[in-house]
């Protein structure tokens, strides 16, 4: 009996630090990371690290399956810093957000 395994693609978004912005689908934390670092044109994906927008690191599958579809993940490499941004409400009501 052949088994036949169904690995579902989702659609995430992924930025530089300059907040250049990409859509990616991938079935892992690390198929992510792959996929997002070759249309970024970052060639070394081993010393790239994975953050919400928040800087939240990723660093685990387990995490990383429990983000909604269409979360926004930052690439920084190794030479860069990511402190996240934040949104509060007189910026929701102006629908802007302050970046650190």
């Amino acid at each position: 009996m052949i088994g036949i395994f169904i690995i579902k693609m989702i659609a995430y978004k992924i930025q530089d630090i300059h907040r250049r912005r990409i859509g990616v689908v991938a079935k892992s934390l690390q198929d992510l990371l792959q996929r997002g670092c070759k249309k970024l044109g970052v060639v070394n994906v081993d010393e790239c690290r994975l953050y919400l927008e928040d800087g939240t690191e990723v660093e685990d599958q387990e995490y990383f399956q429990t983000l909604p579809p269409q979360t926004v993940f930052v690439i920084v490499k190794e030479d860069e810093t990511w402190d996240g941004c934040t949104y509060d409400m007189f910026s929701k009501y102006f629908n802007l957000y302050i970046w650190k």
